[in-house]
């Protein structure tokens, strides 16, 4: 089966289960325990109008939060609770997220693998690093200097490894100099202190207990999966959920409210 058949049966089951009030259900049980909290991600931004449509639909239908926000807890007790983050180094963050995100008064927090960074002057190298570390088509890599541009416009930074390395298959060692080196790294070259981690990946099979032992032994605070769902205090990772490149307002705003956890929970169970 064709991975377009396979979304179209996702999306048609996740319609379906908002439809019959499952997701409702799944937001109330949530409820009990705190505000609804979703961290969504995004990665390289193609198409700049579909991005500002996205962001214009967050800002007027959830509270989207600014990262200090979400690190004191400030959220809204009454509307889904949104903050929005980015994962790798892609100089379309500059180029087109950053004037949309302005425009829209949004702070973001962008996960960055400081190895690509050092090569994103590089053609030869930018091309290897996409194709064998993050297996996608090479784009165009962010710099140094456009990192520091998103500090200087309010934006948090985070740490994501020196290579994007699977953490799961790395031995102690390893994992140390991944989250270390790059966390030491972002920090000296770009002025600030760094609490938040995303593990690269970032599914449950990505990483292990040995991973979160040593970003915690880095310094950092918050610690990001790629799994989906929403936030409660007691998380030990914090789950996120990755938004697809062209995917419509709709269908953002069901994974939002809880549509793709109980999918993706009912698909456990196959």
């Amino acid at each position: 089966m064709s991975v377009h058949i396979k979304h179209r049966i996702r999306d048609g089951s996740i319609w379906l289960l908002t439809l019959l009030g499952i997701s409702a259900l799944h937001r109330a049980r949530t409820r009990r325990r705190g505000p609804l909290v979703r961290v969504i991600a995004f990665h390289h931004i193609k198409d700049v109008e579909w991005f500002e449509r996205t962001i214009a639909f967050l800002v007027r239908d959830f509270h989207v939060l600014t990262p200090e926000e979400f690190h004191l807890r400030a959220f809204d007790l009454e509307r889904i609770n949104v903050l929005i983050t980015f994962d790798d180094g892609y100089a379309s963050w500059v180029s087109r997220a950053l004037p949309v995100l302005e425009k829209y008064g949004v702070t973001a927090i962008f996960f960055i693998i400081s190895g690509l960074l050092n090569k994103a002057k590089d053609q030869a190298a930018r091309q290897a690093f996409f194709k064998e570390r993050l297996c996608i088509v090479p784009k165009p890599a962010l710099t140094w200097e456009g990192a520091a541009m998103l500090v200087a416009h309010g934006h948090t930074i985070g740490g994501h490894t020196v290579t994007h390395a699977r953490l799961s298959t790395l031995s102690a060692a390893d994992i140390e100099k991944e989250i270390h080196e790059n966390k030491h790294a972002l920090e000296s070259q770009l002025g600030v202190p760094l609490t938040d981690f995303a593990y690269p990946f970032g599914r449950h099979s990505d990483y292990s207990e040995e991973s979160r032992n040593s970003a915690t032994k880095a310094g950092y605070t918050h610690c990001y999966s790629a799994e989906s769902g929403f936030f409660v205090d007691e998380a030990t990772d914090i789950p996120r959920t990755l938004i697809e490149r062209g995917q419509s307002t709709a269908s953002i705003g069901r994974w939002i409210r809880g549509g793709y956890d109980v999918f993706a929970l009912l698909n456990m169970f196959k």
